[in-house]
């Protein structure tokens, strides 16, 4: 099935089989991203997190996702000011 996600999104069979053989599936979580929306890496409570943006005029909304300790955390909301949420990972305990 990952084989033919990564097919659907525009990489070729040979690709997509080195990079499906590369991946420990036992331990590896698949976010999707929507289309039009942006991703990227960011620093949030000590690890690296991924910031998902998905600009719409009349309705912005932003996900942030990292794992920590074997725990996977997430925060979303609506608007563009996703700095209140890197603001609040940074506080947990």
């Amino acid at each position: 099935l990952a084989r033919i996600g990564l097919e659907f999104t525009g990489m070729t069979p040979e690709e997509a089989a080195e990079l499906t053989s590369t991946v420990d599936w036992t331990s590896t979580l698949l976010v999707p991203i929507p289309r039009n929306a942006t991703h990227k890496q960011v620093s949030v409570d000590g690890v690296t997190g991924t910031l998902i943006q998905r600009p719409y005029a009349e309705s912005p909304q932003f996900a942030l996702l990292w794992v920590k300790d074997g725990i996977i955390y997430a925060i979303s909301g609506l608007g563009t000011n996703s700095e209140g949420a890197i603001q609040m990972a940074d506080s947990l305990p």
